[in-house]
Order: C-alpha cells, then structure tokens, then sequence
C-alpha cells in the first residue's frame, strides 16, 4: 500500500527522482535529529527517559506536540492534542537547540552533562 501511494503522488504530482530522494533525505535527517535529542542525555529509563522540549508554539503545533515527548513516554495512551496538560509549567523543559548542539559535541557519561534550563526559563 505504501509503494502504491508513494507512486501515485509520484505520477500526480509529476515529480522527479531527484527532488524525491531529496525530500525523502531531508525528512530522514529531520525525524531522526528529533527522536535523537527528544532522548539525548536523559535517564535511562523506558518511562522517564525522555524530555518536553521548549520550543515556540509555532514549532510546537507544526510537529503536533511532539516535543513533550516525556509526556507521551508517561501517558501513551493520550491524545497529542491533550499533552500539554501533562506538562507542568514549572518541571525541567530544556530547550531544543541547546540538546540538539550539544548532541554534535560526541558522546559522553551522562554524568557529565547539565541540561537544566536557566533560571526563568522553565516554559
């Protein structure tokens, strides 16, 4: 079903192979900077081992809430749309550049990293 669709939008769309593959690639980089840093460097722990990301609510409603993805690993059974209400507004919410920049630093112990956001920062 997916190849049928995918070549479908192929035809109606009259693309091209190179400009597929591209937005193929460029999707490919995004989602997986995303899984990568909504997890960099927290616990390691199937329930807790995830942030909610600060990010301004324009990214926040273009990736549908996804950045409170320790709310999602807290309560997988609800809704996107109702996540922010899992969020409270005082509880740690790094912002995402800060992991995503950090992420390009290479490993290290978990122990030797500070993520905490500045004071006042908390949302």
């Amino acid at each position: 079903m997916a190849i049928a669709v995918q070549l479908g939008l192929f035809y109606l769309l009259d693309l091209n192979l190179a400009g597929w593959l591209l937005c193929h690639a460029f999707f490919a980089v995004n989602w997986s900077a995303l899984q990568y840093a909504d997890h960099a460097f927290s616990p390691l722990d199937a329930k807790d081992g995830a942030w909610n990301l600060k990010v301004n609510p324009f990214v926040r409603a273009l990736f549908l809430n996804y950045h409170h993805h320790l709310a999602h690993h807290q309560a997988p059974q609800v809704s996107w749309i109702h996540l922010p209400k899992l969020v409270p507004h005082d509880s740690p919410q790094p912002e995402f550049w800060r992991i995503y920049l950090r992420m390009w630093l290479g490993p290290r112990s978990i122990d030797q990293v500070d993520l905490a956001p500045a004071a006042g920062s908390a949302r």
